[in-house]
């Protein structure tokens, strides 16, 4: 079973906390505030760890609105973070809706250099409801440049073919069936699709995301790729099972 640990910045607001742990159903939650929304988060998380059953703490920001600001708003991220890594989260995400705007540029940096995936929660437009699953935003992640070069070559290549070389309902997709031909573990695919590279069309279709699509198209660009494909087709195997030993 998977364990999440969700660390959400917070102010005054609060929708955007629930709506988080609607979404993320987060085994673990830490709420990082400043000093004088403090006892007030306290006893918000109070309640929320009875209405949905979850452990949690609440990290402080002291001298929020001084120099010292950002280094404590990073340090109480990267604080939150260990913390969710040292109750064993198998996924970790943190969220940067609530607070003030140099609270999120700052958590959301923190977390980069973490490789945690940051979310962003969107208010509804008019009179919408809430709705877990369209109203949180998955940013980019930095990380996801790495997972994409560092996989083998005819991979990155493969990926590229699913926008070139597809059309109509197709491009885009990538099924397990391919996957599987291709080598892949579902594992690899699993921390795609946490990287936001792929999003799931159902239980074995995948797509990649437009931020996806994008990093692919920028690491497939590298010349050596191309001298490295060049070499394997002159030495190809019939068998894709060495990519991921």
């Amino acid at each position: 079973m998977t364990t999440t640990g969700l660390a959400l910045t917070i102010g005054k607001d609060k929708q955007h906390a629930v709506t988080a742990i609607q979404r993320f159903n987060p085994n673990h939650l830490i709420l990082i505030t400043s000093e004088d929304l403090a006892s007030s988060t306290k006893r918000r998380l109070t309640i929320w760890k009875k209405q949905f059953d979850l452990d949690g703490a609440v990290f402080i920001i002291n001298d929020l609105f001084t120099d010292a600001g950002p280094e404590n708003i990073m340090t109480q991220t990267f604080l939150a973070l260990d913390a969710l890594r040292v109750l064993k989260c198998d996924e970790i995400f943190l969220g940067v809706t609530g607070g003030t705007m140099h609270m999120a540029a700052v958590a959301t940096s923190a977390a980069t250099m973490s490789g945690v995936p940051v979310f962003y929660v969107k208010q509804p437009d008019g009179d919408q409801v809430v709705q877990p699953n369209k109203d949180v935003l998955m940013m980019p992640n930095i990380n996801a440049f790495r997972a994409i070069r560092n996989l083998p070559v005819e991979v990155i290549d493969y990926f590229r073919s699913l926008v070139i070389d597809k059309e109509g309902e197709h491009k885009g997709i990538l099924t397990d069936d391919e996957a599987e031909k291709l080598g892949i573990p579902s594992q690899i695919i699993g921390f795609l699709h946490h990287m936001g590279i792929f999003e799931s069309i159902d239980e074995e279709t995948h797509k990649l995301t437009y931020a996806g699509w994008t990093v692919v198209r920028l690491v497939r660009k590298s010349p050596n790729l191309d001298r490295m494909l060049d070499m394997l087709e002159s030495t190809s195997s019939e068998q894709n099972d060495h990519m991921f030993g």
